[in-house]
This record gives structure tokens, sequence and C-alpha cells, in this order.
């Protein structure tokens, strides 16, 4: 299991040139619906915060390194989860250089320990991100920040397992979202 450290990437991110100041001009600034952050509610509890507050958004997805049809499929299974800021300006959340690992596992540790047990460290960072504030210092801006997580994601599979849900959709609600039975 590789971790990276979730508390010294934001320090570093967040004290780029420029970073900072365009994370508080896109706090206040919101014309177009491009996101959550978009909305009035939570747009009006990001500007009233005391402190500039970055939002975070976590993505669990599995990959297979090998061919995932052939004969040993799931051998060399690995999981990762990922973080992004989602008050970043819509020109580049979506960029590879704004997601960023937090942690990865071979998801054959899932026999031996339980989906919390895994990501009991980056659940301790982040609960201790909310918690307190962060020290940046760069160019543009020199103060704390409030880091809040915003939003979790990841495809059907990934969120089933994250959340404790059933992970073979044959129940008879397959899906969390639709009541269609089977």
């Amino acid at each position: 299991m590789r971790i990276v450290p979730i508390k010294e990437t934001l320090e570093k991110v967040l004290g780029l040139p420029g970073v900072m100041s365009s994370k508080v001009n896109s706090n206040k600034s919101l014309i177009v619906y491009n996101s959550l952050v978009s909305g009035h509610c939570l747009n009006r509890k990001l500007t009233e915060s005391a402190f500039p507050t970055v939002l975070i958004l976590l993505y669990y997805d599995e990959i297979e390194t090998c061919n995932p049809l052939g004969p040993r499929h799931g051998l060399h299974k690995v999981g990762n989860c990922y973080f992004s800021i989602l008050n970043t300006p819509p020109e580049f959340s979506s960029k590879l250089e704004n997601i960023f690992l937090c942690c990865s596992f071979e998801t054959i540790l899932l026999r031996k320990y339980s989906i919390s047990d895994i990501f009991k460290h980056t659940i301790q960072t982040i609960q201790a991100l909310c918690q307190d504030t962060l020290q940046i210092n760069s160019e543009g801006y020199s103060g704390e920040v409030k880091i809040t997580l915003g939003q979790i994601t990841g495809d059907n599979l990934g969120l089933h397992q994250l959340f404790g849900l059933s992970e073979s959709f044959v129940a008879n609600y397959p899906c969390r979202f639709c009541r269609m039975s089977r």
C-alpha cells in the first residue's frame, strides 16, 4: 500500500504562484453554472467563510494492470484514490496535472483487510484538514485556507465498495439511485 501525503500536496499546489488568487476569485465571481460550486447555497457558504475555502473531491477506482479478460484477471488489480480541488476554474479542473493520487493498494488486500482499514489514514488526514486551517504563503496570497470535503465520487462498483453496499449487482435493486427491480 502506498500513501501520498494530502496535506503536503495541497501546501505545494496552493503555494504555487497564482493558484490561490484564482481560487479566491473563482469563489466570488460565478456567473455560469458549471459545477457543484456554482450553486447558490454552496457559493454563499464559501464566500461567507472567514478564510478562503478549498473544496476537495475524492475519487476511487480500480484498474487492472494486465488483461482484464484473461484467465488471471483480478490478480494484478490496483485500487487508487485520487483527489482534486473542486473550486478550480473550469479551464483547469479536468487537466491531469490537477488530479492527485492520495493512496494506492493492491485490491487483493481487500480479502484480508476491510476497506475502512485500508482508507483509515486517508480518512484521518481529511478529517484533520477539515478541522484545522492550512497556512499558505505564495506570491499572490499569504494566509490561512479552510479545507472541506466537497464530494466523493467513483464508478458504481467503487462507490458500492466504499459505502458497504452490495457489490454483486444481482440484488432486487442493483442500483442505489433508481428503484427499478430486476
